[in-house]
C-alpha cells in the first residue's frame, strides 16, 4: 500500500440520513477487509462523508456514524483495531460542488479508506 493514497470505496454508500451497510457494500468491504491480516503494519483512516442537506453537527455525527460503521465491519472481519481509526468530516468535503441533482447528493454521502502508513 502507499502511504496517504486515498481510495473513495464506491459502492459503499448510505442512504439519506442513514449509518447502516447495505448487501452490496458488505462484498465490497470484504474484499478490503483481505488485505489487513496479512498487512500487520497497515493503518488506514476511515473517513465518512454527507452531502450538503442538514446542519453542520448532525452532518458531523452521522459522518461519524458511518466511519465507525465501516471500521467494525473490517474489524468483524479480521482488522485489527489498532489499524483502523474513524473520521466523520460531515459535508465539509463534497467531491461535487455545488450539488444539483440527487445523485450528487449520493456520491457526497461516501466513505474514503485514507492508507497512513503500509508496508
Amino acid at each position: 500500500m502507499i502511504v496517504k493514497q486515498v481510495l473513495e470505496l464506491r459502492g459503499v454508500t448510505f442512504e439519506f440520513n442513514r449509518a447502516r451497510l447495505d448487501p452490496n457494500a458488505l462484498g465490497i468491504l470484504d474484499g478490503v477487509a483481505r488485505a489487513f491480516p496479512g498487512q500487520p503494519s497497515l493503518r488506514a483512516e476511515i473517513a465518512g462523508h454527507t452531502d450538503s442537506i442538514g446542519g453542520d453537527a448532525a452532518n458531523l455525527v452521522l459522518s461519524q456514524k458511518r466511519a465507525d460503521a465501516v471500521r467494525d465491519y473490517l474489524i468483524s472481519k479480521g482488522a485489527s483495531s489498532s489499524q483502523l481509526v474513524a473520521r466523520g468530516y460531515g459535508r465539509s468535503k463534497p467531491l461535487i460542488s455545488p450539488e444539483r441533482s440527487d445523485e450528487d447528493r449520493e456520491r457526497n454521502r461516501r466513505v474514503e479508506f485514507n492508507v497512513i502508513a503500509g508496508n
